[in-house]
């Protein structure tokens, strides 16, 4: 099969994925994608100081885009990569509108370009972790659980991919298909989206340089309820109650 077949083929597989996906995973996918749909929309307007946090929104949004794309295509790895992305771009954000300046987020050199380094990260994280605890404990939660299992290559990532057959192996593009961990995905997208909307909404309460939507309160908190409702449910599932006893 020549190369642009077997993209063509690869695309056509996961298009099938995201039109089958409420057909597959019921109303978590419609929960986790009203969550991502309200972060995408959820500004009515801007102040233009705001210009460094519309800039790191844009990442945020399109992580978690992402994220929630690349789960409905059983792409394990890449999930959780780009929702490491969307966290961090979402404390820069929030930053951005504590300190609009743009010297404030890199050291500007003389040909105008901008040397980033950890010192910039350190005050930022630092920042977050004394205004807004809460936020910081749950980000560095989310954080550390990706860094530890999925961040780098490991055996056991490595292992939805692969197959021993005993008689000889089969490789795949698509992780193994497990209904469990994509429904747990999504519920862990839903729950980062909402947990920065609400984020943002306290950050900007302190520095007011964005306008939420009509009806943001509302529909956030309608989102919420749906999110924690589905986490109790999950904890009553056989594997959740195994993963519990053995930790």
């Amino acid at each position: 099969m020549g190369e642009n077949l077997l993209l063509e083929k690869l695309s056509n597989d996961e298009n099938e994925m995201v039109k089958n996906s409420y057909a597959d995973y019921g109303d978590i996918y419609n929960t986790t994608s009203e969550s991502v749909a309200l972060l995408l929309e959820c500004f009515e307007s801007f102040d233009p100081q705001a210009i460094i946090f519309v800039q790191f929104l844009s990442q945020v949004r399109s992580s978690l885009a992402l994220a929630f794309l690349s789960c409905i295509r059983r792409h394990e790895v890449q999930t959780y990569m780009m929702l490491r992305q969307a966290l961090e771009s979402a404390m820069f954000a929030a930053y951005g509108l504590h300190k609009p300046d743009f010297k404030e987020h890199g050291e500007i050199m003389e040909d105008g370009t901008i040397d980033l380094n950890d010192t910039f990260k350190n005050k930022v994280y630092k920042w977050i972790e004394e205004e807004f605890p809460k936020h910081s404990e749950s980000t560095k939660r989310v954080k550390n659980q990706i860094n530890k299992r999925f961040a780098h290559a490991n055996l056991i990532n490595s292992d939805n991919t692969f197959e021993d057959l005993g008689h000889g192996f089969n490789n795949y593009y698509f992780d193994k298909k497990d209904s469990f961990f994509t429904t747990t995905q999504m519920w862990l997208i839903a729950d980062i989206a909402i947990g920065l909307l609400l984020f943002f909404s306290d950050v900007l309460k302190q520095y007011p340089l964005a306008n939420f939507i009509d009806g943001f309160d509302s529909k956030a908190n309608r989102l919420l309820a749906k999110v924690r409702r589905f986490q109790e449910k999950m904890k009553k599932h056989p594997r959740v109650k195994r993963w519990n006893k053995n930790a």
